[in-house]
This record gives structure tokens, sequence and C-alpha cells, in this order.
């Protein structure tokens, strides 16, 4: 099942969190150089690795989801193009686990996101997607802006 929630978040919080990514300190890795998609994991394999801004940014929204272990976290920037590319989740750690997804757009309009047997969601800033199990899916760049947005998977 999937759930959609416009304006998740008090603007003070999404304010708060945006002011971080956007903030020189917030390092970002390349995750892809061919068309420039950038990712700053907050948490990695189930705490193996942290970020410094982990608890700034996911102490609110972990409450709120109500998530007991958080598998992996991260956010992810895609930049602008000239046309929409699909990327589609992939990661090793989480093959074969039972888990829920929580997908928070922080910025950015006009990108989709999508999943077998589901139509195209256009997503837009503070728009909030759960997924109750481990769907495949893909994200979207925009041709108009950036796209920015955070991924929990938990349990």
């Amino acid at each position: 099942m999937i759930k959609v929630e416009n304006n998740y978040l008090d603007n003070e919080i999404l304010f708060n969190i945006q002011n971080i990514t956007s903030n020189d300190t917030f390092l970002w890795s390349i995750l892809n150089k061919e068309v420039t998609a950038l990712i700053h994991y907050l948490v990695r394999e189930q705490g193996k690795g942290l970020s410094l801004f982990t608890q700034d940014i996911l102490n609110n929204i972990l409450q709120k989801i109500k998530a007991k272990v958080v598998l992996e976290a991260s956010i992810k920037l895609f930049t602008q193009g000239e046309k929409i590319i699909e990327y589609p989740q992939q990661n090793d750690f989480l093959k074969n686990k039972n888990y829920k997804t929580f997908i928070l757009y922080l910025g950015g309009k006009d990108s989709y996101f999508k999943t077998a047997g589901y139509n195209k969601i256009t997503t837009k800033e503070n728009m909030a997607i759960f997924l109750d199990g481990p769907f495949k899916y893909i994200n979207t760049n925009s041709i108009n802006t950036k796209t920015v947005f955070l991924t929990i998977h938990y349990q």
C-alpha cells in the first residue's frame, strides 16, 4: 500500500532541514556522474555509519513515523536536466529484509515517483510518501528545478 500526504511537516521543521542541507558544511557524495545526482547518508547499514546531521534532521520525523529501527536514511539531490531521467532505488543492504519506506520531498517540483501497480505521483515540496513494504520504485529529476528528498527505510 502507498499513502501520500501533502504538507507533512510544520514549516519550521521543514525550513530547518532545508537550511541544514543547503549549508556549506553539509557534504554531498556523487551518486551518478553522468547526470548530476548527489547523496548524503544520514544512516548507513542500520547505524554502522552516521552523519553529524542525523539527529537534527531525523528526530522529529522518526517520532512522527514511529520508526523503531532505521535501516538506512539518506538525502538525495538531482539537478534539473534537459529531460526527465528515472533513478531506480537500489540498495544491496536492504535485500531480503522486511521494511517500510518513508520519502519526504524537501524541494523541487515536477519530478515524479513511480512503483509497479500504481500511477505516477507528481512530487512537490513537503509531500510525504509512505510504502508499507519493500517495494521497488523510482524517483526522477525535474526539467525546471533541482529535486531534493529524504528517504528512510525503517522497521
